[in-house]
């Protein structure tokens, strides 16, 4: 089980026609879910601050607690998921985002929002787990790298269709618009509670999860467990491409650069087109683990391409010449995230025994989770406190992440082989 192909040889082939079926409606799924995503990261915005009332002190701190709680749930998550199975866990998360997200339209006071933003990202922000296992068990081990890399692709295509509409509509709509924008997300779910309701009903080629859920302990206790703890811990750093993208690299275009204010759209673009791109053709040639660890050292190499690129964006004194720094960084970041992801995917997929993979999906997602909740105030902080230096000593850590990672996976797959010869 050290190598994607080993995997396959048990698995029985789905019919051609029920194969492209589940793809078609598990794309359109997806496709709907980010249009409804883009759309409310786009009005969320205006309808917290302007309609709701709130700071954004305020709607930082909800989100921020709420994340954190995320990361407090993912430990128990993946071993959720093997009890249940994946396409009934997935058909579940679901409806919590569907209420949850509808939850924001009747929100009236701070409080209310609060316990909205909690209750909903605790489940929201490590769902990452969930919905990979729910891949590998509808698709199978032979597709689930690529159907992931196919998520993630019409995932960019979604996004930037969403925020484009959400534009416009708050360009020509008020509030009574803006709040049927985040009703539209909660309904943007809904196709997703059908699928996995319709797949949960099937018999399924793939039997992952089904040995049942086992708990931290278990897993760091097993042949590679402390050396998997490590690859997973390795993410909370090799992950802050993510908060660096959404976070920390706007306030530094806006508080160190001479670059214009719409920096940040033109950033965005770049990274969903070159996802849009990358995603599937990379994918495509990373199959086991040996190849993902290789995928590491290009990220860091990348990583600090763009942090060298950050860092020039500071001396160009004209909104011209910074926007080229930016974009160009934009784009080294965002070959960051598509090697790093394609990486962690095949890794996790690969280095998990299939009879427990929610579980050993869950913890391989704790560091990721652990970024989301800490990493946008920590890049943040340190890019803020250390202006020049600051990026610089991001891309050492990230290189330092990066050698440790691809250590620990050799290590976990070569204790793995052990165990099994």
């Amino acid at each position: 089980m050290t190598e994607h192909a080993a995997t396959q040889a048990t698995e029985p082939p789905l019919p051609r026609r029920t194969d492209r079926a589940r793809l078609l409606l598990f794309g359109g799924n997806t496709l709907v879910s980010t249009l409804g995503t883009g759309l409310f990261l786009a009005a969320s915005p205006v309808y917290f601050h302007s309609v709701i009332g709130l700071s954004s002190t305020r709607i930082g701190f909800g989100f921020g607690l709420g994340a954190l709680c995320g990361f407090v749930v993912g430990a128990w998550i993946g071993p959720a998921v093997d009890r249940l199975g994946a396409a009934r866990a997935m058909c579940l998360l679901n409806i919590w985002r569907m209420l949850g997200y509808l939850g924001f339209v009747f929100v009236n006071s701070y409080g209310a929002f609060l316990a909205v933003a909690v209750l909903l990202l605790a489940l929201d922000r490590p769902s990452v787990a969930v919905n990979q296992s729910a891949v590998a068990q509808v698709f199978g081990a032979g597709r689930r790298s690529d159907v992931m890399a196919g998520v993630r692709t019409l995932r960019n295509v979604g996004f930037l269709a969403g925020v484009g509409f959400g534009a416009v509509l708050l360009g020509v709509g008020g509030p009574v618009a803006v709040r049927w924008a985040v009703a539209a997300n909660a309904a943007s779910y809904l196709p997703g509670v059908a699928f996995f309701w319709w797949i949960s009903r099937r018999p399924l080629g793939d039997r992952a999860g089904s040995g049942g859920g086992i708990g931290l302990r278990k897993i760091l206790s097993a042949p590679g467990g402390r050396t998997a703890g490590a690859f997973s811990a390795c993410n909370t750093v090799l992950m802050c491409h993510e908060a660096i993208l959404l976070t920390a690299l706007p306030l530094w275009v806006l508080d160190h650069t001479a670059a214009p204010r719409w920096t940040q759209s033109v950033v965005l673009g770049i990274n969903s087109l070159m996802a849009i791109a990358f995603q599937i053709p990379v994918s495509r040639r990373v199959r086991g683990w040996r190849s993902a660890r290789r995928c590491l050292g290009p990220a860091a190499a990348a990583f600090a391409g763009a942090a060298v690129c950050f860092d020039i964006s500071v001396t160009a004194h004209s909104q011209a010449g910074a926007l080229v720094f930016l974009a160009t960084g934009a784009a080294f970041l965002s070959a960051v995230e598509v090697l790093h992801l394609i990486a962690l995917t095949e890794i996790s997929y690969v280095l998990a025994p299939p009879e427990h993979l929610g579980s050993y999906l869950g913890f391989y997602y704790l560091g990721v989770n652990a970024e989301r909740a800490l990493g946008p105030a920590a890049v943040t902080w340190l890019v803020a406190a250390l202006p020049i230096p600051g990026w610089l000593l991001l891309a050492a850590v990230y290189a330092g992440a990066a050698v440790v990672a691809m250590r620990a996976t050799r290590l976990t797959a070569l204790s793995l082989q052990g165990a099994q010869a």
